[in-house]
């Protein structure tokens, strides 16, 4: 029998291999095997869901084994993943257990993960995003209504106000038909209170509030439905 060099060495390396690597402890096993398992849920499509929930398995086991606190200390240290997907293959490895028919049924860990939740409501996934109206879109709102609701309008005329209505509302959402004027005379107030006290300051040192107020409501009065009026006023005086 011929005794190789190259077999002696390769024999030889494996026996101080051997005595000189420690026994792994099962939780160190445990760990090894999750972390190769982790790397295949990374790269698995539909399957792995499987994987995940095998990963689950296992770390449970090494919960149960753990006195209460240790467990996420030791996957911190143990683990090439955070507490967080720790808890979700717990979860997944739990789902499959008890719920074994809605588990086959996912497509994805995702889909696992998700089973329990309520789910948004068709009217709450189709619901657009809305920005904030501006005075300038109320207006719009506005004279569009006017023009379409005009007796001498055409139905073709109509039907175009009537689109330019729903486009803009589509952003806004649906306009109560008293807003521009609320909002304009809000404007008109905030104008007159400004104006009004500008000149009563320019002319006396104390200022009655009667006399204030009654200024107000005389510019809010004559100028509330043109409040841009006052913002020139507002203007001329500064």
């Amino acid at each position: 029998m011929t005794f190789h060099t190259a077999d002696f060495a390769a024999t030889a390396t494996a026996a101080a291999l051997a005595t000189d690597t420690p026994a792994l402890t099962s939780t160190a096993k445990l760990a090894m095997e999750i972390n190769d398992k982790h790397r295949k849920v990374v790269t698995l499509g539909r399957t792995a869901k499987e994987t995940a929930a095998e990963i689950g398995e296992m770390l449970i086991e090494v919960k149960q084994g753990l006195a209460h606190g240790e467990f996420m200390p030791w996957v911190e240290v143990n683990c090439s993943f955070k507490d967080r997907a720790a808890n979700n293959y717990m979860k997944i490895a739990k789902t499959k257990i008890a719920q074994p028919c809605e588990f086959a049924r996912c497509e994805s860990i995702a889909d696992v993960l998700a089973l329990g939740k309520p789910k948004p409501s068709a009217s709450e996934e189709t619901k657009p995003e809305r920005r904030a109206a501006t005075l300038d879109d109320l207006r719009k709102v506005e004279r569009l209504r006017a023009l379409r609701d005009d007796p001498a309008c055409t139905e073709s005329e109509r039907a175009a106000c009537q689109r330019k209505l729903d486009e803009i509302e589509k952003e806004i959402g649906k306009v109560d038909p008293d807003a521009p004027k609320t909002k304009d005379k809000a404007f008109a107030q905030t104008n007159a209170e400004k104006i009004t006290d500008i000149l009563l300051t320019r002319k006396f040192d104390n200022v009655d509030p009667i006399v204030r107020n009654s200024i107000i409501k005389a510019l809010v009065h004559t100028y509330g439905d043109h409040p841009q009026r006052l913002r020139n006023f507002l203007k001329a005086l500064g």
